[in-house]
């Protein structure tokens, strides 16, 4: 069981870099055609807020799911990694819309730039 749960844990953690580095590099083509770093610089802001906030989501979503699951007995290791997975994806997820707002200009997932008044 633990080992096919750090398994998961390994695909979902390369799926993110890959995802990353998709989204980074789709910035450095947005940071060229505009001839500005800005987009790259906003970009990796997004990412670095993204990824602290995501593993701070999964933190607090594991110790939430344990508890949950604590009279389950063994059950609590499956609502713990539950917990985890949303408190990780909320926290990414919530991550990107707030880096969306504060951020104007951040590359959009395709392609596409959002405008800028600057």
């Amino acid at each position: 069981m633990a080992l096919s749960v750090c398994k998961a844990i390994g695909v979902a953690q390369t799926l993110g870099v890959v995802w990353t580095v998709y989204e980074v590099a789709q910035a450095g083509v947005v940071s060229v055609r505009r001839r500005s770093f800005r987009p790259l610089m906003v970009e990796g802001a997004g990412q670095a807020g993204g990824w602290a906030a995501g593993v701070a989501g999964m933190k607090a979503g594991c110790k939430i799911g344990i508890v949950a699951g604590l009279k389950t007995g063994p059950g609590a290791l499956v609502t713990g990694a539950i917990g985890a997975g949303i408190g990780g994806l909320v926290g990414y997820v919530a991550a990107g819309r707030l880096a969306e707002r504060a951020l104007p200009g951040r590359p959009a997932g395709d392609g596409a730039s959002v405008p800028t008044t600057v």
